[in-house]
Formats: structure tokens, sequence, C-alpha cells
């Protein structure tokens, strides 16, 4: 396509896009995030891009049914919204996907039934000031190695962040 023809394209449809609350709209993506459209499935990609928005502070998430239901939920409310647009909502699908985030480290098991999204992808910058970013980029390029289990930094993550809720 040529640039004028771009340049005279208009949108066909804007989406209803409701304004966002003061906690939904201080996460911070990261570049790494961005870079996800390159390798994960769409499936992969909707499901931590609403799990993002879903995490606690900590960037935790419950894992069970429910969450599984709301995100089923969701995807239909989008596809009566966004007309057209197909995307598989079934809770058995739905399981097969948040497992193949796990297998590939963008969700990391904390304990039990609670996982957390890696904070390489996204984390919220009123609990996390820029030198304890730093220490936990560090720590995560050190799992496996010196003993750091994926449990153990998910915990490191959690504390540095506790301390701040704590504070406030």
């Amino acid at each position: 396509m040529n640039t004028k023809l771009i340049q005279q394209t208009k949108p066909i449809h804007l989406p209803k896009f409701p304004e966002l609350n003061g906690k939904d709209r201080t996460k911070v993506i990261t570049k790494h995030f961005a870079n996800l459209s390159l390798w994960c499935s769409a499936d992969e990609l909707r499901m931590i891009t609403w799990l993002i928005y879903q995490s606690k502070v900590d960037n935790t998430v419950m894992y069970n049914t429910l969450l599984l239901t709301r995100y089923s939920a969701a995807i239909q409310a989008a596809n009566k919204e966004y007309k057209g647009i197909k995307v598989n909502h079934n809770i058995k699908h739905l399981r097969i996907v948040f497992k193949r985030l796990i297998e590939q480290g963008l969700m990391l098991h904390c304990i039990g039934k609670t996982y957390m999204i890696n904070p390489m992808l996204a984390y919220r910058t009123e609990y996390m000031k820029p030198i304890n970013y730093r220490y936990i980029c560090g720590v995560y390029y050190t799992l496996g190695k010196n003993g750091i289990s994926i449990e153990n930094f998910a915990k490191e993550y959690i504390k540095i962040v506790n301390s701040y809720l704590e504070k406030k």
C-alpha cells in the first residue's frame, strides 16, 4: 500500500473503552511484554494481557475455575461487543492456555494455587522503586543458578511489594 492510501484511511469503528479508575492506570507494561506478540499465540497473548489487569498489586492471581469462568465471560462480552470476533472461551481450552503460559515462564508459581505474572512483563510503579526493580531483574537473571528457585524469586518480589503496602 502506498503512503497516501494509508494517510487517507479513517477508523470504521472506535471501540468503547471506558475510563479507567486510578488503580488500573498505574500498571507498567515493559518492552518485554511488547515483544510477546512476536512469539506467543493469540490465545496466550490475550490471556496474559487480561491477567495483568486482573492481578493484585504484587502481580498475583489465584488460579481456579472462578478465574477461568470470569475470563470466559470477558471473552463472551468482547465477542458480543466487537462483532465478528470469535475467540474460544471453553474452560478446558483456557486451562491449556494457562498451562502454556506457565511453561513459557510468563506465569510463575508462588505457592498453592497462587501464580504471579512474570515481573519482567509488568509491574506497579508505586510499589516498586527503580532500585528494587533492578535488584529483581538481577535475581531473575540468576534463576536456576545459586540455588534460587522460581518460588523463592516470586516470594522475594511479593515481599518487596508488601513492604510498600505496609508503609501506605
